[in-house]
């Protein structure tokens, strides 16, 4: 079930007056620097109720502003245009606004750009939340707490940070990285007696309870944060409370008494721009179908659908057309509940969040090292001036030694340069004869992704659509005779039907592997690992050491093709309870070993390259790499392929126009 996280834009752009700005070259007009003031303080003042006027009284005042070449002024009337645009749902104008005011912030005084840095970066961080890209969010988050983090009076803006940040990690799926970000955030708020940030926090904090099941004190915090938030009249996060509240009964299928919640949410939001929600929609829509008020749950679903539409908010796109696809298979219209449920499945796919969740942690990562960088450096400081002596005292040394060495070096260099030219002639015939076959590999290849790429076509468009299908009728069947849900050969009949579908697009994904264009090989190797492990035959435990990100096309897939293979040998022939892949690269140096427990493999099948060996023993010899093979009876097996990498071999690729199937 849907959680509303809260994000807040951090008004701060304007918290310092034209002062702050070098701006002493230029000579406005009294007259003219105030009427600017006045038509964006009027804007501000429509924007909670009329959006059209608000706009119309900042375009007014950005123009005048850069008609007299007053910075102040384009840099508060952007501002304000990005809050508003932000309050409307027009999240991506938003965004074109902040992004336009930072270049301008740079004449700001070093104290005062960590202040509007940290607000600029927050602001575009909660847009991409909002649109369901989690990534860029965290990235933009983090550089918000790194410029908060160089002035201790911005604590409160921390606070505020910490806790969209852990948002973030609730959204990816790891509450275990949220709650360390939500437990600062209130420590922050608590020390400074912030009570407005503190209902903020605790509103975010509810929900890593919630996503670990931990419902009671889910609704404790939540009912604490709404307690803070109307006391300080914070209105977005009362509504965040009343939403979360709401959603916290639908989990316990309290579905008449989560309606309430939702419907006073929207009587809060009606004619306020600024507090314009989509939650609410989507939550009365589900709560009045899981009620059988199914003319209730369309008229909802459509009108949250319509704006999640003109907001961008893909997330709640996806979900609205998953619940619509029940509702309309509810009321028997099939045609229309096929089409939502294809969008659907269309949109999880390309949802997915592992990438992002990847990117965010090292983010992370980054972040959390450079403040110990920054730490080592101030210690690293007060020694470097200790040792500014002694370097003195030592530099004749120095360069005498150094010009030995760089004598040296020379005779080393032309000894080199002959050696070199003797065998250039032995490299280049070596290089056409490996050019020639690894020409061969590569069409071979070409003509077996080809064919993976027909098949996992018509696996996923055909057959997947097929069985898609079957599963919103046997839902409809289910909810029409309510006497199928205690019937035990029917339940089992959609359990198949549902690792049936699932099954198909395993396969299909594995035919094209689309994590290998998107994470790269360790990762989709990993993933493959998982797969082959979560079918509980064999465990295959994944280790990957070194940098693979430069590995590229052919190569990939190639490497990628033989941990497929010996890992279905495994599976099919081994008979192993365990196996083990390592993949390490050094430099150049590219290592693979894959072994398992399993019964070996027989001196026939060894001998006449049995179980396809033959063929990986020649697709990695063809690249001059080593392909070894050791079996005991009953011992298990253990293969080693080692492979140097060249630039020539990493940019190995072909064009394939379904290269980038989904």
């Amino acid at each position: 079930m849907r959680r509303y996280l809260c994000c807040v834009l951090l008004v701060i752009f304007s918290a310092h007056g034209s002062g702050s700005l070098a701006q002493s070259q230029h000579a406005w007009a009294a007259s003219d620097t105030q009427r600017v003031r006045i038509l964006i303080e009027e804007g501000n003042a429509f924007a909670g109720a009329d959006g059209d006027s608000a706009a119309y009284f900042l375009d007014q005042a950005m123009a005048l502003s850069n008609k007299i070449d007053y910075t102040v002024g384009v840099v508060k009337s952007l501002a304000a245009k990005g809050r508003l645009s932000s309050a409307t749902g027009a999240y991506k104008d938003a965004l074109l606004f902040f992004t336009q005011a930072i270049p301008l912030y740079d004449a700001y005084t070093a104290r005062d750009r960590n202040r509007v840095y940290t607000g600029v970066y927050n602001s575009i961080g909660s847009a991409y939340q909002s649109l369901g890209n989690f990534n860029k969010a965290g990235n933009y988050y983090i550089k918000a707490a790194g410029e908060a983090s160089k002035d201790s009076s911005l604590n409160n803006l921390r606070a505020y940070i910490y806790s969209s940040l852990g948002g973030v990690f609730i959204q990816l799926g790891q509450p275990e990285k949220a709650i360390g970000y939500f437990n600062s955030a209130q420590h922050l708020a608590s020390a400074a007696k912030d009570y407005h940030t503190l209902g903020y926090v605790l509103s975010n904090k509810g929900v890593y309870y919630e996503e670990t099941n931990q419902l009671d004190s889910a609704e404790l915090t939540y009912k604490t944060a709404l307690e803070l938030s109307e006391q300080y009249n914070d209105e977005r996060t009362v509504l965040t409370c009343l939403n979360n509240l709401g959603a916290l009964q639908m989990k316990r299928e309290h579905y008449k008494e989560a309606i309430p919640y939702f419907e006073k949410t929207l009587a809060l939001t009606k004619g306020n721009l600024y507090l314009r929600v989509n939650g609410p929609l989507y939550f009365l829509g589900v709560a009045n179908y899981y009620l059988g008020n199914y003319k209730k749950a369309e008229d909802f679903l459509v009108t949250a659908l319509k704006e999640a539409n003109e907001t961008g908010q893909s997330e709640m796109n996806m979900d609205v057309h998953n619940i619509l696809a029940m509702v309309y298979a509810a009321k028997s219209d099939y045609r229309n509940a096929y089409a939502h449920q294809k969008i659907y499945e269309r949109m999880k796919d390309s949802l997915s969040g592992i990438e992002a969740a990847n990117n965010v942690n090292a983010l992370e990562t980054k972040y959390r090292t450079a403040e110990k960088d920054r730490q080592i450096a101030e210690k690293k400081l007060q020694i470097a001036k200790q040792e500014v002596n002694i370097q003195k005292k030592t530099a004749l040394v120095w360069i005498f030694s150094s010009a030995g060495l760089l004598l040296l070096g020379l005779l080393g260099l032309l000894y080199r340069s002959y050696r070199q030219r003797q065998k250039l002639h032995k490299e280049r015939l070596r290089t056409l004869q490996q050019e020639k076959e690894i020409e061969l590999l590569q069409a071979m290849m070409e003509g077996e992704e080809r064919e993976r790429i027909r098949i996992a076509h018509e696996l996923h468009d055909g057959i997947s659509s097929q069985v898609s299908a079957m599963k919103v009728y046997l839902s409809t069947i289910k909810n029409q005779h309510k006497e199928l849900n205690s019937n035990h050969e029917f339940q089992q009949v959609v359990n198949m039907l549902n690792e049936t579908a699932n099954d198909i697009r395993k396969t299909a994904h594995n035919l094209m592997p689309e994590s290998l264009t998107r994470q790269g090989l360790a990762a989709a190797a990993r993933s493959f690992c998982e797969q082959i492990t979560n079918g509980g035959k064999t465990t295959v435990e994944f280790q990957a050491y070194g940098d693979f990100n430069d590995l590229q096309g052919n190569l990939a897939l190639l490497l990628y093709r033989i941990i497929q293979e010996l890992l279905n040998n495994i599976v099919k022939h081994a008979e192993a309870t365990q196996a083990i892949i390592l993949l390490y690269r050094e430099g150049d140096k590219l290592q693979l070993t894959v072994e398992d427990n399993g019964v070996g493999i027989s001196h026939d099948d060894k001998e006449e390259g049995g179980l396809g060996l033959a063929s990986l023993e020649a697709k990695v010899r063809s690249l001059n790499g080593i392909f070894s093979v050791e079996t005991l009876e009953n011992k298990g097996t253990t293969i080693y392929i080692e492979l140097q990498i060249s630039e020539e071999k990493k940019n190995l690729n072909y064009e394939n126009s379904d290269s980038h199937y989904r």
